[in-house]
């Protein structure tokens, strides 16, 4: 937990310097592709993690990677994490940074779990009827679950519509199982 305190307040701060340089979408994209960088590739998230390697080491690596790819704030500021020895905590205030730059920007996570990867224009539909129904931004997340069979579930927050075949065919089994017809013995 006091982890998680660590890589908020550092996400806050580079939510307010990037907000006091007009920069919050462009640093809000250069965190997400740190984020996937991390997430991607386990050698990435190794060496970052690494009290092995030094941190002049970590920060020539980081400029080779991303210098060219985002901002000079977003570049700098994970540079200061390596001097200041929380680089074993950047993804996690990377993945802060995105959550609180939501929050601000109103934007709801509705996660779609399918049982086949849904086309462009579904999702587009999609989005759109999830924002009309909550009144907000959304940003869609996209899983797949094989064993839904077909249909799917919608989580926004709190709120789920599960509309796949799997669950419906398990309220029909419960339905058969608790029939007032069939005399109990």
């Amino acid at each position: 937990m006091k982890g998680v305190k660590i890589a908020r307040r550092y996400a806050k701060s580079l939510i307010d310097l990037a907000s006091e340089q007009n920069l919050l979408q462009e640093t809000r994209n250069d965190m997400a592709l740190f984020l996937n960088t991390c997430q991607s590739s386990k050698e990435f998230s190794l060496l970052l993690k690494s009290p092995v390697v030094k941190s002049d080491k970590k920060e020539k690596i980081i400029d080779s990677i991303f210098a060219s790819k985002i901002n000079k704030t977003s570049l700098l500021f994970i540079k200061l994490l390596i001097q200041k020895r929380r680089e074993i905590m950047a993804e996690a205030i990377a993945s802060q940074f995105i959550q609180l730059y939501k929050i601000t920007r109103g934007i709801k996570t509705a996660t779609v779990t399918t049982a086949t990867q849904l086309n462009k224009e579904q999702q587009f539909s999609l989005k759109e009827k999830i924002q009309h129904l909550i009144g907000g931004k959304v940003d869609l997340e996209e899983k797949i679950d094989a064993s839904l069979i077909g249909g799917f579930v919608i989580r926004v927050d709190d709120n789920e519509i599960n509309s796949s075949i799997i669950s419906s065919l398990n309220k029909l089994k419960q339905e058969f199982d608790t029939n007032p017809y069939i005399k109990e013995y």
